[in-house]
């Protein structure tokens, strides 16, 4: 009889912990999109990066800068000028955005847009930009597909606060 209690709480425990298990399967170092690709090479006199890259240059680091930076101040919008070092903002409506944004050139990854905000951007505004951007000709919009808009982390410093 204690021989069986004994086994009936092991299984129990045992089930407990293969529950919990696949409950709790997400956490850990991470399964997310690395957002590129890892070679690892075990000969020592090969380099780590596939054939078909190309070394990454000024050229190309600075890519994004072919893109409309578009920065959403308060209520406002404005286009920057520039690095984002050193950049000038200049002051626009909407209507005059997307018809820079249908204008513009998309950069060697397809960006056509890049936003940035000021600390002070107002949730409204941003989706009202986003919502324009996205929209197709024919309603006012620009008729950008999602991967062509990328979301710039961390905030600017503006003129306008």
């Amino acid at each position: 009889m204690k021989n069986r209690l004994i086994a009936a709480g092991a299984a129990v425990i045992l089930a407990i912990g293969i529950y919990l298990g696949n409950l709790f399967q997400g956490l850990g170092l991470g399964e997310g999109d690395s957002g590129g690709e890892t070679l690892v090479s075990l000969a020592s006199n090969e380099s780590s990066t596939p054939p078909d890259a190309e070394p990454r240059t000024d050229a190309s680091a600075s890519a994004s800068q072919d893109a409309l930076t578009l920065v959403v101040q308060k209520d406002g919008y404005a286009v920057q000028h520039g690095t984002d070092a050193a950049g000038s903002f200049a002051p626009s409506t909407l209507d005059d955005i997307i018809q820079s944004v249908t204008e513009a050139q998309p950069d060697t990854n397809g960006v056509r847009v890049r936003l940035r905000y000021s600390r002070h951007a107002e949730m409204g505004a941003v989706e009202a930009l986003s919502k324009r951007l996205q929209a197709p000709p024919e309603q006012g919009g620009a008729g950008l597909l999602s991967e062509e808009i990328i979301k710039v982390s961390g905030f600017v410093d503006s003129d306008e606060e």
